[in-house]
């Protein structure tokens, strides 16, 4: 089925009706006031016509049967003895006729197929159309001599006429014929002022109604628009917007019970920051202060370990165990202490030119023993060779780490490939900045997590981006734990133990790592086969990173 072009002008009308309750109640109005005007319009103007012709036609027929009956009475009064005073007989009808009736279109004629022994020319009134006398009409007089016939036509002047006809009998001459015409036209003139009266009003009708349902909208939505100003500045941080109480309709009513929702949301909020800043303070605090007994119990762990020769069988297993879980605190410890400089926005970047490529293999290639202890192969490849990004090497390390490690972790001892390329950010597809992506806007069959590093960062706009994916044959992550990998302690499956000894921190940071690069990760799944992770750095990433933000970025959930 072929397709009808798209109409611009069109198509803003159509964006404009579906923004604007106003504009909607505008086209309705219109729409309803003008369909009611022309039905009114047309009902008021049709009975004024038709009274208007009642009235004239009864009144014109009523004159013309009149002067009929008076042409008869002429008719059979008459002695004239030639066709001479048969002429002066039929002027003198035509002006009485003329006279009675008020009409300057007369006309007396013979009827046709009548023998007369004297013959007289027929007599027509000088602005008489004769050929606007129907036939129909005159069959239906000579038809029924009593009889007085009308019939509305139009006239030899295009104006509407009627048309009243009967029969007279003249000595000698036999039976005649009288029409006589009347014009219609000063009742067309007046129909016709009516009909301009008539619509004038109807189209002030629907303009006053139109801008009587404008003015009333816009009263009507001005408190609604006041609550969308006021929840929209709540959204962006300033609590203390209130809307006017003043007033006792409806509007007040709402903004009263808008105005306690976001007394108990300030109460809320503020509560949680208060809280959430203890919480912040509380676990650098703790992380520093348990940074040098575990300095401590490491130097003695290693001492230990250092002479688990010396010791018997159990005693040099829990030498190993010991200095491993020492190891995994001192990570927690860092990651924690890292978490708690991200949430203050204390932390800044070094940025250096590097090849992602070298970095990327360099990465690949310290976390080859635990590939090979899993007999996970990692794959390398890359397109261009060489790409290079400013960014901060030990942060972006660390995320590829990350990713390498939760894909050993969870790849289930299948090969882990590992993509470094370039690609165009419009052809991405990743969602807006801040946002996760819920599993029902995804493929079907599958899901996608979409975590933007930064609003408007650079990872949504033009030019070129650095893209490294990170593919596992895994078994996947389920569409309702998609939106949650890159929370703080977050496990699908809390009573499975890892095996890495991770913290829970690793995708979070690594989220906050890209985020202040202005780039942006991705996590997309189909359950049953594998996941896949990948990081979008714009190549440029110097202006985006200029100025970290200060605060974390939540992700919404839709």
């Amino acid at each position: 089925m072929r397709r009808l072009p798209r109409v611009p002008a069109l198509d803003g009308v159509m964006r404009w009706l579906r923004r604007s309750l106003v504009a909607r109640a505008m086209v309705l109005s219109l729409v309803l006031s003008t369909v009611t005007s022309v039905i009114v319009f047309g009902l008021v103007s049709l009975r004024i016509s038709s009274e208007l012709f009642r009235s004239r036609s009864d009144t014109v027929v009523g004159l013309s049967s009149t002067a009929i009956e008076q042409i008869r009475s002429m008719g059979l009064a008459s002695t004239a003895p030639d066709e001479q005073g048969l002429q002066t007989l039929k002027a003198s009808m035509l002006r009485s006729a003329e006279s009675l009736s008020g009409s300057q279109q007369v006309a007396l004629l013979h009827t046709e197929g009548e023998n007369a022994v004297i013959s007289s020319p027929d007599l027509i009134s000088a602005s008489l159309d004769v050929q606007s006398i129907p036939q129909q009409l005159r069959d239906q007089v000579a038809a029924a001599p009593e009889a007085v016939f009308w019939q509305s036509v139009r006239g030899g002047d295009g104006q509407p006429a009627v048309i009243v006809g009967g029969v007279f009998t003249m000595p000698l001459s036999g039976q005649q014929e009288i029409y006589i015409e009347h014009t219609l036209a000063p009742e067309q003139h007046t129909l016709e002022f009516v009909q301009w009266m008539l619509a004038l009003a109807a189209g002030l009708l629907v303009l006053s109604s139109v801008g009587i349902t404008v003015l009333s909208a816009t009263a009507i939505l001005r408190p609604i628009r006041r609550t969308v100003a006021v929840s929209t500045r709540l959204a962006e941080g300033d609590l203390g917007q209130r809307l006017p109480t003043t007033g006792a309709d409806e509007a007040v009513r709402l903004g009263r019970s808008f105005n306690r929702m976001a007394d108990s949301l300030e109460r809320q909020i503020t509560e949680l920051r208060r809280l959430s800043t203890l919480q912040r303070r509380f676990v650098s605090d703790v992380s520093h202060e348990l940074r040098t007994p575990i300095t401590t119990i490491r130097l003695a762990a290693e001492v230990v370990n250092g002479q688990r020769d010396e010791l018997a069988e159990p005693g040099r297993r829990s030498a190993e165990i010991l200095l491993g879980q020492v190891e995994r605190f001192e990570r927690l410890l860092a990651d924690l202490l890292e978490t708690s400089r991200i949430d203050a926005g204390a932390v800044t970047l070094s940025l250096t030119c590097v090849d992602l490529v070298a970095l990327v293999r360099q990465v690949a290639l310290d976390c080859e023993p635990i590939a090979r202890e899993r007999r996970a192969p990692i794959t390398v490849t890359a397109d261009p060779a060489v790409i290079d990004v400013q960014v901060d090497t030990g942060r972006i390390t660390r995320a590829v780490r990350n990713l390498l490690s939760n894909a050993l972790e969870h790849g289930a001892g299948h090969p882990i490939a590992v993509r470094v390329d370039t690609v165009a950010a419009g052809d991405v597809g990743a969602r807006p900045a801040g946002e996760l992506l819920a599993p029902a806007a995804a493929d079907p069959g599958g899901a996608a997590a979409d975590v933007s590093a930064e609003p408007g960062g650079d990872a949504g706009g033009g030019g070129r981006l650095a893209r490294i994916r990170v593919t596992d044959a895994g078994p996947g992550i389920a569409p309702e734990d998609l939106g949650h990998v890159f929370d703080r302690f977050w496990r699908a499956d809390a009573s499975r133990q890892r095996t890495l000894g991770g913290t829970g921190l690793g995708l979070s940071i690594t989220r906050e790592d890209v985020r202040l690069h202005g780039g942006t990760v991705i996590a997309a799944s189909r359950q049953g086969h594998g996941a896949t992770f990948t990081i979008l750095l714009p190549l440029d990433a110097a202006g985006a990173a200029a100025d970290p933000l200060a605060e974390p970025i939540e992700g919404r959930r839709r």
